[in-house]
């Protein structure tokens, strides 16, 4: 009985691991790479453990500023007045790069189109109409020199 009781007061002294979870939300597209982060991160160090809800930029911008999460995620950084609301300081970390890369399907067009900067650039912009499309030949065979 005595032996019980001693064994039950040191199991009662010995300290609990902790574990610590970090909850995070926000942008789509690094979530991916932060699930994989995150695992190798918990594999490494099993007391920690990483809670993160990819539910788009403008909502993990909200939870930052709620106060709900320990970190958030944008494909930009916050504006001027987001950080004014925010109730403790925020410290921006690029974590992510991704690229664009444009895509086309014009009928009669088989092979490679050169998108001249000025255009692509429009296009990105939306500035160029999608109805209407017209292709006109540069110097170069198949460079887009007016919207497509």
């Amino acid at each position: 009985m005595i032996r019980r009781i001693a064994l039950l007061c040191l199991a009662l002294s010995v300290p609990a691991f902790a574990q610590t979870t970090l909850n995070g939300a926000g942008a789509t597209f690094p979530y991916p790479m932060y699930s994989k982060w995150f695992s190798k991160y918990h594999d490494a160090h099993p007391d920690i453990q990483f809670n993160y809800q990819s539910i788009g930029s403008g909502g993990g911008i909200r939870q930052v500023l709620a106060g709900t999460v320990d970190f958030g995620a944008s494909d930009g950084p916050m504006t001027d007045e987001q950080l004014a609301q925010a109730k403790t300081k925020i410290l921006h970390v690029p974590t992510v790069l991704g690229a664009v890369v444009p895509a086309y399907n014009v009928s009669g067009i088989n092979g490679e189109i050169k998108f001249t900067p000025d255009v692509l650039a429009r296009k990105m912009k939306s500035s160029v109409p999608s109805e209407g499309r017209r292709i006109s030949r540069g110097k170069a065979r198949g460079t887009v020199t007016t919207p497509v």
